[in-house]
């Protein structure tokens, strides 16, 4: 039982870092982290039997919440970063016809 609540801790640890990676606009350091949660949780939930996952079922809800929260927080940063491309796609066209028309 040790294993699997070292498992968690780890897993709680990585959803720490991909909330603080996507607070700081670290898209590519979200991307690694997130490759190592999703590696360590499908680790934890083919290794472990069932009768040691109900055991920690509290842990494994919180993590599909945490998990839930994270994914809307990307989606967010997801859209906010497609309107900040468009913007400056806008104005870099603005600039160009400007200097066209000077």
């Amino acid at each position: 039982m040790a294993t699997i609540q070292y498992k968690i801790k780890n897993i709680f640890k990585l959803i720490e870092k991909l909330d603080e990676a996507l607070s700081l606009k670290d898209f590519e350091k979200f991307k690694t982290i997130e490759t190592t949660y999703s590696d360590q949780l499908k680790n934890l939930l083919s290794t472990e039997s069932e009768e040691n996952l109900v055991g920690i079922i509290e842990e494994l809800k919180k993590i599909e919440n945490l998990t839930v929260s994270i994914q809307d927080k990307a989606k967010i940063s997801l859209i906010q970063l497609k309107e900040e491309s468009l913007q400056f796609k806008r104005n870099k066209n603005k600039i160009k016809a400007y200097g066209r028309n000077t």
